[in-house]
């Protein structure tokens, strides 16, 4: 969400070659963090006997859901303006947050222990 909002700052016309670099190193420690958080959750939660299979449907799922989302949101901050698209972008964000941690606790209650 810093990240979004960052980009928001940007686009509103503050400038510097140190804001940039933080909001693009904020913006890559987020996707970094997120996946490795959804790949780790995936993959305890995969059928073993089909782990490989169920494992590369998730993340191929998840991986188009992103191509269009960024499409998507390129159209429309082309039609819409780059700033309204970010703002919207970071209020999404802040929601899957809500809504994570909403939901998290029985998806990590329903990993087993321990791995075979």
């Amino acid at each position: 969400m810093a990240a979004c909002l960052g980009t928001v700052a940007l686009a509103l016309g503050s400038d510097g070659r140190t804001a940039v670099i933080l909001v693009v190193a904020l913006s890559n420690i987020g996707f970094a963090a997120s996946g490795a958080i959804v790949y780790t959750i995936s993959m305890d939660l995969v059928r073993h006997e089909s782990a490989g299979t169920d494992f590369t449907l998730f993340t191929t799922v998840s991986g188009i859901a992103m191509a269009v989302a960024g499409g998507l949101g390129i159209a429309a901050a082309g039609s819409a303006g780059f700033v309204p698209v970010t703002v919207v972008a970071a209020l999404l964000a802040a929601a899957g947050v809500v809504v994570v941690g909403r939901g998290i606790t029985p998806v990590l209650a329903a990993m087993p222990s321990e791995v075979p």
